[in-house]
């Protein structure tokens, strides 16, 4: 996936050059490394213009914890 790395590069550059403050460049550059990785794991290889709604889903419930209510309300 170079194809995804030239893309998140070239947006990196355009968001910096938008004057948005460096810890938030660097927090998006975080995050978009975090999801590059993540496609790059799946197998098969992922398209980049295959990427849909699922998968996008997949991956957010993938690195986040869901907690149940009743977990939530005893803290």
């Amino acid at each position: 996936m170079r194809r995804w790395d030239r893309l998140l590069d070239r947006y990196i550059e355009e968001y910096r050059a938008r004057g948005v403050s460096s810890q938030s460049v660097a927090y998006t550059e975080a995050r978009l490394i975090r999801w590059g990785r993540w496609l790059k794991a799946r197998r098969p290889r992922v398209a980049i213009e295959r990427i849909d709604p699922e998968m996008i889903t997949r991956y957010i419930a993938n690195c986040s914890s869901f907690r149940a209510k009743a977990t939530c309300t005893r803290r």
